[in-house]
């Protein structure tokens, strides 16, 4: 076979070149998408660029020499297989002879098993069939790739081909940040402000993983502007500006998406006349379908039947169609990028995926993993609990706060109130404060009878005894006193006294003893308790 080489990059200096917008920065070299440009690049080039898709697919690529080499542009290894290539970068139709040279580069190559021709144009019908008959008789079988079939598989691998032989020349970009940059915004705009202690924020929400995903998408602007006239005038109007963006290639795009890049500004990537020629197809995607749908589609939200008064004051009746031809469609193909930032606070990890724009600030379109909401990450004003890791909001049913003892941040769920009494405010603790506050407080040293709800329900009922069941014996004490003095009113025929201590009594028993039984529960949930972020 030779010697082999390195593989090089396909990408060219240069602002027109498509391959040049997707830089590889060494926190996604590996992952990026790439788009290459085949009216820019090479035949080498093209080789290295399918040796990038091959590899991308699980296989062992290995290039051949750069001259005399026999036919054998890739060899593939992977498992038992062993495919000698053949790459055509040219317009004119791949004849008979070529693959007449790689069935016979193929046969000579120890333990090949298959062969493959690929071509950035198409097979002459002799090709076609001379690769069916040679399937037929020989045990080591050969394909055929062409442009379509080619841009296919690598789409599926995240490598993009566009040519303007295939009318796919013209494209569009929005331009997109560098990898420090989104690095540098997210932590700013949506992770510093986010309250925590006492660990510090920036160190406590690390960002595990960046990625960029160039999104090769259809941009169809459509318009409608339509009177409807009578002898009256103007009695009906249909008028529409929309954008719609649609992914192709199997990529969706996000209802955020599409909402942010919809009021982008593309810029021309690519300047190049076509000669009038139609444009077929986008990034291999059909565009008829999705534009005949969108003609329709207005057209039928915008006809209607409407009624108008004639200049014989009768009323009339007309229908105001509005026809698909009416809808002027403008097609772009535009090439967007959105952002997955991978977060982990403790034991939770967190998912954020942004659109990016240079032109304006990027904008978190989905997130996943906060289970509380994402509006304290989105607007960069949570809390982070510094006993389970959540992100919370700084505002709703979950919201997140801080100990009014230490000051740890804590989230909805891992935080204790202490009991206050009546009309004064209740502190909200940490697991750690409120034990403390429990052994040096002794306020509810009690008897275990008031940890029950229906002792304590039924003890209540009796004045003064849960005072000083509570060891509160000079209230329990007063109240006794008060009552008996009250009884000895009602001898007198004064009632009223009896009646009012002894409501009060079982009020302020009744709120003692709902002290009682919340303290107790908290003290029973916190014997099992521990932080899950230690």
């Amino acid at each position: 076979m030779g010697s082999s080489r390195r593989l090089s990059n396909p990408a060219k200096e240069g602002p027109t070149s498509l391959a040049t917008i997707v830089q590889d920065s060494p926190e996604t070299k590996s992952r990026n998408e790439l788009v290459y440009d085949l009216d820019k690049i090479d035949g080498h080039q093209f080789e290295d660029a399918m040796a990038e898709v091959f590899q991308r697919m699980g296989y062992h690529a290995e290039r051949g020499k750069l001259s005399n080499d026999q036919g054998r542009d890739i060899i593939l290894h992977r498992a038992e297989r062993l495919v000698v290539v053949e790459c055509k970068h040219q317009k004119a139709a791949v004849g008979r002879p070529i693959v007449q040279k790689l069935h016979s580069a193929t046969i000579t190559y120890p333990a090949a098993t298959n062969g493959l021709v690929l071509t950035t144009g198409c097979f002459a019908p002799s090709a076609l069939e001379y690769v069916e008959e040679l399937n037929v008789k020989s045990h080591i079988k050969i394909d055929l790739w062409d442009y379509q079939r080619l841009i296919r598989e690598a789409r599926e691998v995240g490598v993009y081909f566009v040519a303007s032989l295939h009318g796919t020349n013209i494209c569009f970009w929005v331009p997109w940040r560098a990898d420090s940059e989104i690095l540098g915004i997210v932590q700013a705009r949506h992770i510093s402000q986010i309250k925590s202690a006492p660990r510090p924020v920036l160190g406590a929400i690390s960002i595990s993983k960046i990625q960029r995903q160039v999104v090769p998408a259809l941009l169809i602007d459509h318009s409608v502007d339509k009177q409807f006239q009578t002898q009256v005038g103007t009695i009906y109007s249909a008028c529409e500006r929309g954008r719609r963006i649609f992914g192709v290639g199997g990529t969706s795009i996000l209802p955020g998406e599409e909402q942010f890049w919809g009021q982008s500004k593309p810029m021309l990537l690519l300047d190049s006349e076509l000669d009038g020629k139609e444009v077929p197809t986008y990034f291999g995607e059909p565009t008829a379908p999705l534009i005949e749908n969108i003609k329709t589609g207005t057209a039928q939200r915008f006809s209607r039947r409407v009624q108008y008064q004639g200049g014989n004051n009768q009323k009339y009746e007309k229908l105001c169609e509005v026809k698909p031809d009416d809808v002027h469609v403008q097609t772009k193909q535009v090439l967007y990028a959105r952002w997955r930032i991978d977060l982990q606070a403790g034991p939770r990890r967190y998912e954020t995926h942004l659109a990016d724009d240079v032109a304006r600030q990027p904008s978190i379109v989905a997130t996943t993993g906060f289970s509380a909401g994402s509006e304290g990450f989105v607007l960069g004003n949570g809390f982070l609990c510094n006993d389970c890791g959540l992100i919370a909001p700084e505002v709703s049913d979950k919201a997140g706060l801080t100990c009014e003892s230490c000051g740890r941040t804590l989230c909805h769920a891992h935080n204790w109130t202490w009991p206050a009494p009546f009309f004064k405010h209740s502190p909200r603790l940490c697991s750690t404060c409120y034990r403390s506050r429990h052994r040096s407080s002794g306020e509810f040293d009690i008897s275990p009878a008031l940890h029950n709800y229906s002792s304590s329900l039924l003890l209540a009922c009796i004045p003064g005894v849960p005072f000083v069941l509570g060891k509160r014996y000079a209230l329990g004490v007063l109240v006794l006193l008060l009552l008996l003095c009250s009884l000895v009113a009602s001898v007198y025929q004064h009632p009223e006294p009896v009646m009012l201590v002894i409501s009060s009594s079982v009020f302020w028993s009744l709120h003692w003893t709902s002290r009682v039984r919340r303290h107790h529960q908290n003290i029973r949930r916190l014997a099992s308790y521990k932080p899950e972020w230690l």
